[in-house]
């Protein structure tokens, strides 16, 4: 999850391209990060990510949200900081977050992800 406060998303996007990491949509960076054309995506197109992708990376395409799902200032201390490189850490949304975002979208793909949560997380998934 990406806040999508305008410099800390241009930030956010400048780092996933020093990674690799390109729109998969002819879009430029400076307007993704516009709030009122991301608004107008959403109700003309039905978009509700942003694709990126990487060459060197291709099985961990990235999606940024077009709108924020959630209070993102009150899950920031809920976020669960976790080691994705060595010596290199990453704040992930909380399990039962994650979870509902996912009941909430309910595509295949998302029910699909849930299951495999809650094998992962056994006793620790949320709702049982």
């Amino acid at each position: 999850m990406i806040q999508l406060e305008q410099a800390n998303l241009l930030a956010a996007l400048r780092a996933l391209a020093t990674l690799g990491y390109r729109p998969k949509y002819p879009v430029a960076a400076e307007q993704f990060s516009d709030a009122n054309l991301r608004e107008s995506w959403i109700k003309e197109r039905h978009k509700l990510v942003f694709p990126l992708w990487c060459e060197q990376q291709v099985e961990t395409p990235v999606d940024v949200l077009v709108r924020e799902p959630f209070d993102f200032d009150a899950e920031w201390p809920k976020a669960v900081r976790a080691e994705v490189s060595e010596g290199i850490f990453a704040p992930f949304v909380a399990l039962a977050t994650l979870v509902a975002l996912k009941q909430a979208a309910g595509r295949p793909q998302d029910l699909a992800d849930l299951s495999q949560l809650k094998l992962i997380a056994g006793e620790d998934f949320p709702g049982g």
